[in-house]
């Protein structure tokens, strides 16, 4: 197999598993708050996380023969890679976009043993179901096809992103302006002064345009993060 069909390949396999992320996050939202959520950072319907986790563990474990390995390091490797995602997030986006603190054995609210586990049996299934199937599907198809598709994809996955990350940017900036001189407060008042900052932010999101409200309504617990000057 080519490198170049290797690539294609792999991004085909990072979005499908990005659509399918997407698809039950947002069915799960939306039977919970009873109304249409489109899940996710990015505006089209995919959660780029999933994929990426799915990409990792397909690269990195695709070799392991032996299903208790593969769910333990499949538990292990995407736990890892949510933590890394939601303080990357953090830190350059000033918010904490999930938090699992009120959930049982979690670890500073980032990653937690329900999700963890999901994560393992899941890097089984992919692994050892849905990928072949997967594949398969994918060769019966001219590569000509498969290359055009995959470009296309690249094109607007790019510019979703450039759209999204100058969407979130947005968010800390507007928190940085709401937090003026607040964010200066003593310690022992830091996050009752954030807990305002929070809601002035989410205020001011549902009065802008649509891509805000969007943010807004796929992370109704957004928690505002900015560090003190």
């Amino acid at each position: 197999m080519k490198l170049v069909t290797n690539i294609e390949t792999f991004f085909l396999i990072f979005i499908i598993y990005s659509v399918l992320g997407w698809l039950m996050e947002s069915t799960l939202k939306t039977i919970e708050k009873r109304h249409l959520v489109n899940r996710g950072f990015l505006i089209g319907p995919y959660c780029p996380i999933y994929g990426y986790g799915a990409l990792i563990m397909t690269i990195v474990l695709r070799s392991i023969e032996n299903q208790f390995l593969l769910f333990l390091l499949a538990t292990i490797l995407c736990s890892v890679l949510e933590y890394i995602t939601s303080y990357g997030m953090e830190k350059l986006f000033g918010a904490r976009w999930w938090s699992y603190n009120h959930k049982f054995a979690n670890i500073n609210g980032r990653v937690c043993l329900t999700n963890s586990l999901f994560f393992g049996f899941g890097g089984v299934l992919i692994l050892k179901v849905l990928n072949p199937f997967f594949l398969q599907f994918l060769n019966f198809y001219p590569s000509t096809w498969i290359t055009i598709i995959t470009y296309l994809l690249i094109i607007l996955f790019l510019l979703d992103n450039i759209i999204s990350f100058f969407v979130m940017n947005k968010v800390h900036s507007l928190a940085v302006t709401l937090g003026g001189d607040n964010t200066e407060e003593v310690s022992s008042q830091v996050e009752v002064v954030l807990r305002q900052i929070t809601a002035n932010v989410k205020r001011e999101l549902r009065k802008r345009s649509i891509l805000y409200r969007r943010l807004f309504n796929a992370f109704p617990n957004l928690q505002i993060r900015i560090k003190r000057r």
